[in-house]
């Protein structure tokens, strides 16, 4: 069994009143080990402790964890040029045109209509993105953390952007060189050669859950951004229904790999201490109910 640590203090806050809430395992792999789930009194933040040390990390990442495979979508490869095609087109451009995205001439019926397509199709005419897809900056660069085989940044960067991306897999790289032809640094985010306020975006989803230091990260993070850059995040909220309901079975617990579980005020914490100003933060149902009880079902059996 690999290693583990205590963590002696909050990640984020360093506040040391910590309150210990239930035992937990690998429930996703059933690799061995027995980890506890605490929070901080002061910022909320429920954090993995004992852990695995930072050596043993990875064995707790089998590779069926993040596969990296070829992309099943390309732009432009399932386009039929129908008049739904068109439609879609049409509505996409409008939205994108909002968003300071320049794809040609606006119609009338475009102009028009934006209000209701973006309030309707906002996410479909962003590619399924939604928040995440950024407003257009002129010459602008952009950086994704844990980009995975890269299909994010290359729908940024066949609008305009100047992408790169950082993942921990030499695999995932190579997936996004030879589709996307976009270069990606195997590593840490500490380790890539970047220098000080370099990007206009930074896109951080479902990492930062994942990292033992996140005030450093987040730090570095702020190093690497322009002062009116904006920071993407996305993680699960410990506070949200799903995890009310899903209880110590909550799939997006997910121990010992997420080994930060963020409430709005723990992020909101972590973030101001390092600088930024949040300009918004919403949360969004994701349907667990399943996995939830498959979990608990499999424990009882």
């Amino acid at each position: 069994v690999p290693r583990t640590e205590e963590v002696e203090q909050c990640p984020v806050c360093l506040g040391r009143q910590i309150e210990f809430l239930f035992w937990t395992f690998d429930r996703l792999y059933r690799l061995p080990g027995r980890f506890g789930e605490s929070r901080c009194a002061d910022c909320g933040l429920v954090f993995v402790t004992p852990r695995p040390v930072e050596e043993a990390l990875g064995y707790y990442y089998p590779e069926e964890y993040a596969p990296h495979q070829p992309p099943a979508y390309t732009l432009g490869g399932n386009d039929t040029g129908g008049l739904v095609s068109k439609l879609r087109t049409g509505i996409r451009q409008s939205v994108l045109d909002e968003l300071g995205y320049q794809g040609g001439k606006i119609a009338f019926w475009q102009r028009a209509g934006r209000p209701f397509f973006n309030n309707v199709f906002f996410s479909q005419a962003t590619y399924g993105w939604g928040d995440r897809f950024p407003r257009f900056v002129k010459d602008g660069r952009a950086l994704d953390i844990g980009c995975g085989n890269g299909t994010f940044l290359s729908y940024l960067k066949h609008h305009g952007w100047e992408v790169q991306g950082v993942d921990m897999s030499r695999q995932a790289a190579n997936v996004a060189k030879e589709y996307f032809d976009i270069d990606v640094f195997v590593g840490g985010l500490a380790e890539a050669p970047f220098s000080d306020q370099c990007f206009d975006y930074i896109n951080m989803s479902h990492v930062l859950e994942h990292v033992r230091e996140p005030r450093q990260t987040i730090e570095e993070v702020r190093r690497l951004l322009k002062d009116d850059g904006i920071l993407y995040i996305e993680v699960p909220n410990y506070e949200s229904f799903g995890c009310e309901s899903g209880g110590e079975f909550w799939f997006a617990l997910d121990a010992p790999r997420h080994l930060l579980s963020f409430s709005p005020n723990s992020l909101g914490t972590l973030l101001s201490q390092c600088g930024f100003r949040t300009v918004r933060m919403t949360s969004k149902v994701a349907d667990l109910f399943a996995w939830d009880e498959t979990l608990r079902k499999e424990e009882k059996a």
